[in-house]
């Protein structure tokens, strides 16, 4: 139907198709109002609104990511490349490219017959010499050596007879070691991937190579497709004598390509959730009305309201088939600059899901987070019982601690505060997070009642507001796993619209979930869930350390965008919506991590300046001191050579020798004698007859 006529509806079509659910009440007249808020209009034929329907097409499901079928990556083995380490040992490298995966790198020691496992083979980047070093043998005065970011341009250079060499770990390595020693005294020129990071990668080995190399070029294409690099170079029909006519002595700056605004766009991955997966469901679209009513990111939002819904179900466990059961215990991170309302979003989230009436016995809401300790004591209690052991025959009660509630919601509006507690020694509220989130037992064995604490089956949720800059403690606590525990969202949302936006109505969402159902998966979930841990156990693919739990936590969110639909089964099409919000969770960590990964280096660069400055400083305080310590020390030497000849005791006149031991011997440890001696004939102090020097 045309927009903009008042006759449009909002709503969505039920899993069988037959109904669709409607929320304009002016189009309802006999249909009553479902526990979604919505009006269930027959789809086809005569319906209860007075209308008889016409049925257009149903959309097409949406398709599933990640099912590509398991490959063994070791069948697709492509290159193997001999390293050696400055101990003298040999590695080799093997490069492994399965259909639909991305490349991976494993190193083995020579003389192995497998691939171990990760990076237990033992082999360090930066213990590693230049790849190709063979070829320095090579070059002479007119001939560069070639440097590129791998192998690859390493073999391509070197199929042409160009002398060409590598480094072990390419643009990801961050400390190179000492592998540019073997380009001491040689004219290097650098071939840059055309790329951001090749552009990072390149001006970093220049820099290195400053009183290494006799001379250092670059070679400048400038019509590199994007990522180009010396192999598309020759592919493309370069030749030899072409790309030593493009070595320049500098580099201009990397222009990254811009698509048009009609083409395909950015390549860069989305930081916020498409407009698609909001329209895909009324629970959705809802969360994003109620933020856009308040101009507030609608992402930022969904994370604080999935982290309240998950601390206010009944303990849920999921059997997916592998490892434990998993809990719905939820981790969110809003990430945005200060000012942006990730503290409205908190705000916004609990008047969409407020929590249950009646329920401050059993649900601990909107808690602050202090020690590890803290986090149980949101569940503990004092309660009256009776006493075990009463003397005589009277009853009588006592106060005991235990765990009286089983669920609780945290938020904290300044992450700082936790990545401070994490830095603490002996703090405990990272140990204690990562228990929760797992959903294993929390608190401790005290020697005293009072300070003992034992919580199980529990349901907790938690959100974080974190800013650019106190994200990063948390993201380098990579090796302990807490980062990997959140799921981000960005705290801006470029989609606000400029017109006012009407808040939603309501859903009685509570009363619909506390039906006695089991949780259930689809089998085709599970069958993906099973094929990805196989393939992670038997270390068919390796994970990168940031997304270990990836599985565990798409389980997460899929459980509860089904609880948002006020289900307990997950089918296909929550685990679709859940690789979407894993995704641009992703997205959003990684751009924070290379923000990151730019001030620390925008840091250590200006702390190289700085150093460098005041070492120059130093240098010329002290050649300043030093020249005028030669000055009073030269001005010493003439005034005692002089007091020597003028008071005439040597016999036969004074001779250069005994000039020279006229001056002290701490002058002499700073300007010569000889040269003294000079300067005082040059200033007519002395005069030289022969042999003999007198006064004149």
């Amino acid at each position: 139907m045309p927009a903009g006529q008042g006759i449009r509806c909002w709503g969505f079509i039920s899993d069988d198709g037959d109904y669709v659910h409607c929320m304009r009440e002016e189009y309802a007249k006999g249909i009553s109002q479902g526990p979604d808020g919505a009006y269930a209009h027959k789809r086809a034929g005569r319906c209860k609104c007075g209308v008889e329907h016409q049925p257009g097409p149903i959309p097409a499901p949406s398709p599933r990511r990640n099912d590509a079928p398991k490959v063994n990556i070791f069948d697709y083995q492509t290159a193997l490349y001999e390293y050696e380490s400055w101990d003298g040992r040999v590695w080799e490298k093997g490069r492994f490219e399965p259909p639909g995966q991305r490349k991976v790198f494993l190193w083995r020691e020579k003389g192995i017959t497998y691939w171990p496992k990760g990076n237990s083979s033992g082999a360090r980047m930066d213990q590693m010499r230049l790849y190709g070093r063979g070829s320095l043998v090579l070059t002479d005065e007119d001939t560069p050596v070639f440097v590129g970011e791998g192998e690859k341009t390493q073999q391509a250079l070197l199929a042409r007879g160009l002398p060409a060499v590598s480094l072990a770990g390419g643009a990801a390595m961050r400390d190179i070691g000492r592998c540019l020693e073997d380009l001491q005294g040689h004219w290097v020129a650098l071939f840059r991937d055309n790329d951001k990071e090749g552009d990072g990668f390149i001006r970093n080995i220049a820099e290195r190579l400053e009183g290494i190399a006799s001379r250092i070029s670059f070679v400048y294409w400038e019509t590199a497709p994007p990522k180009g690099d010396a192999a598309d170079f020759f592919e493309a029909g370069g030749t030899t004598e072409q790309l030593l006519g493009m070595l320049r002595d500098d580099l201009p700056p990397f222009e990254p390509e811009v698509s048009p605004p009609d083409e395909a766009g950015p390549t860069k991955p989305a930081t916020n959730l498409p407009a698609a997966f909001w329209e895909s469901r009324v629970s959705l679209s809802r969360i994003r009305q109620a933020a856009h009513a308040r101009h507030r990111s609608a992402d930022a939002v969904l994370g604080v309201c999935l982290a309240r819904l998950a601390a206010m179900i009944e303990p849920a466990r999921i059997d997916t088939g592998v490892g434990s059961r998993a809990c719905l215990n939820f981790f969110s991170a809003l990430v945005g600059a200060p000012g942006v309302g990730k503290s409205d979003a908190h705000s916004i989230a609990c008047e969409l899901y407020p929590a249950p009436a009646q329920s401050e016995e059993w649900f601990a809401d909107n808690q602050p987070l202090g020690t590890g300790e803290g986090l149980a004591e949101a569940f503990m209690g004092t309660v009256t019982v009776d006493d075990p052991s009463p003397r005589g025959n009277s009853k009588k009660t006592v106060q005991v601690r235990k765990q009286v509630r089983h669920n609780a919601f945290f938020f904290v509006d300044e992450g700082e505060k936790i990545t401070k507690m994490l830095d603490r020694v002996g703090a405990t509220i990272g140990e204690a997070l990562r228990s929760a989130w797992k959903g294993v037992t929390l608190g401790q064995r005290n020697g005293s009642v009072d300070r003992t604490r034992h919580v199980i089956n529990y349901a907790l949720g938690l959100a974080v507001g974190f800013q650019p800059t106190t994200v990063r403690p948390l993201l380098e606590d990579v090796t302990s796993g807490t980062p990997q525990r959140f799921v981000f969202f960005s705290a801006t949302d470029p989609s606000i619209p400029k017109e006012p936006v009407s808040w939603p109505p309501y859903v009685a969402w509570w009363s619909q979930y506390l039906e006695d159902k089991n949780w259930t998966v689809a089998e085709s979930v599970l069958e993906e869930i099973r094929a990805t841990d196989y393939m992670v156990a038997t270390s068919e693919i390796v994970l990168e350390s940031f997304d270990a739990h990836a599985m565990l936590t798409k389980v997460k969110l899929a459980g509860l965008l089904a609880v948002l639909e006020q289900r307990k089964n997950i089918n296909e099409e929550d685990w679709v919506l859940a690789d979407v919000i894993w995704c641009t969770s992703q997205a959003v960590r990684d751009e924070m991590i290379s923000k990151a990964e730019e001030e620390k280096g925008a840091k250590e660069r200006a702390y190289e300046d700085r150093a460098v400055r005041r070492e120059m400083l130093l240098l010329d305080a002290r050649e300043e001191r030093s020249s005028q310590q030669e000055e009073r020390a030269m001005q010493n030497a003439m005034n005692a050579i002089v007091r020597h000849v003028s008071r005439g005791n040597c016999e036969g006149g004074c001779k250069r020798r005994c000039l020279q031991r006229a001056i002290a011997s701490r002058d002499r440890l700073i300007i010569s004698a000889d040269q003294a001696i000079e300067e005082a004939v040059n200033e007519g102090l002395l005069v030289r007859h022969g042999e003999v020097y007198e006064c004149p």
